[in-house]
């Protein structure tokens, strides 16, 4: 399924049916079609791309600036590049054919001429803009660079719709999409989640790994369950849920707040719950102490019930519960930072990323030692990643609800949250 053909999404191309990008490009170029343009800062394409503000994630087609490229028909850029093939790999890193997509011009306006084109344009805009958006919010650490990506990757096995980091080469990869709905190569809010993975790895992963073999960690069965028996169990399960959350909360800083998963992921979106917690109402969920104590209360022993499991659903689930809390507190503009960071003012969302990857190697160096002989309560790494910082009494109130009143996690808070801020009201 190409990404305009048959979709909705894409309707208001034109009144009846929806137009396949191949034959708009086709009839710019018969119009005239001029020289590529000589090399430059920024070139103007015509993509699938966001709709501002758009309560549903929706995309349309957009003139796009597109940074980064000496030649708009070679996706490779100083902190971006994008292969078309994967013919192996070399120093950790893919190595392989560039993309290079079929493109027509009109006045200045580059058309990709079918939609593989448009989706390797739109993943090199994507991966660029968010490396830019990583120097915005920190300007003295950065990711190896360039950040590399390929699409429309066979993989093992043959498996489709697949987004995926994968960090023994540091990179990105999606399989075809053979879905109903936008592909993943061009969600900018799934390329930012996958984005972030790398950030992750970079400072939490890694650091673990140089304490524990790989062949050591806890790894899930085949049917994509994690049994929970050990505390390194319980703690690699809440790393991984983190990830996913975190990672989440990464393309809601990308969107500003704009969903994404609905676009492509239809189903698979059912393991998340989006949106963030608002008045009150359920918020007990987030961090679900009396709902599952099984695995999200530290007092409940894994030994209990040495066959509890995990699957990977949960993991998403327990992920996403993070990811509304951190909505939630960023609405509330609980944490602040200065426009200092890069000369740029930040949003509230872009605040909040920048307080996440200022304090993931901290809480690293904080739990890290501890992973293998004690369970990590999901508070403790909440006080982490607020500490030092100045928080508002509705981000405490909401942080306290959060963690269902439980007096020992709120003696946690009291270490970043006034003691007054934490009382039981009714």
């Amino acid at each position: 399924m190409g990404l305009y053909q048959n979709n909705p999404i894409f309707s208001h191309l034109a009144p009846a049916t929806a137009l396949t990008l191949a034959a708009l490009a086709l009839t710019l170029f018969l119009v005239g079609c001029g020289d590529r343009a000589d090399s430059e800062s920024a070139h103007e394409f015509l993509l699938p791309w966001p709709v501002a503000d758009s309560a549903e994630g929706e995309y349309r087609l957009q003139r796009v600036q597109v940074k980064g490229l000496e030649d708009p028909g070679r996706l490779r850029g100083s902190r971006a590049e994008i292969l078309s093939q994967v013919q192996g790999f070399h120093s950790g890193r893919m190595s392989g054919r560039l993309a290079e997509p079929r493109l027509a011009q009109k006045d200045g306006l580059w058309v990709p001429k079918d939609d593989r084109s448009s989706m390797a344009v739109a993943l090199y805009a994507h991966l660029d803009r968010l490396v830019r958006l990583d120097e915005v919010l920190t300007p003295s650490r950065h990711l190896r660079r360039p950040r590399q990506a390929a699409f429309e990757l066979k993989v093992q096995g043959g498996r489709y719709n697949q987004a995926v980091y994968q960090p023994k080469i540091d990179a990105i990869y999606f399989s075809p999409y053979r879905m109903e709905g936008l592909s993943l190569a061009v969600n900018g809010g799934v390329i930012a989640h996958e984005h972030f993975h790398a950030h992750f790895n970079e400072f939490i992963i890694k650091p673990l790994l140089t304490q524990h073999r790989q062949e050591n960690l806890p790894r899930l069965n085949s049917s994509g369950a994690l049994a929970l028996r050990t505390p390194a169990d319980h703690n690699w399960a809440l790393l991984r849920a983190w990830n996913e959350g975190l990672a989440d909360f990464w393309a809601y800083i990308y969107g500003e707040g704009s969903p994404f998963l609905g676009q492509s992921l239809m189903g698979m979106s059912a393991c998340r719950i989006g949106g963030p917690a608002r008045g009150g109402q359920g918020l007990q969920v987030i961090i679900p102490g009396k709902v599952q104590p099984r695995f999200f209360h530290p007092r409940e022993k894994l030994t209990q019930e040495p066959q509890t499991l995990i699957t990977s659903c949960d993991l998403y689930s327990l992920g996403s519960r993070f990811t509304r809390l951190l909505q939630s507190l960023a609405e509330l503009n609980a944490v602040q930072r200065p426009a200092a960071h890069g000369g740029q003012v930040l949003t509230h969302y872009q605040a909040m990323g920048a307080l996440i990857l200022e304090k993931l190697p901290q809480v690293y160096r904080s739990l890290g030692p501890s992973f293998a002989q004690a369970e990590w309560d999901p508070a403790e790494l909440l006080v982490l990643f607020f500490q030092d910082e100045d928080l508002s009494r509705e981000s405490c109130f909401l942080l306290n609800q959060a963690l269902d009143w439980d007096p020992e996690r709120r003696e946690m808070l009291q270490e970043v949250c006034p003691s007054e801020t934490l009382e039981v009201t009714d």
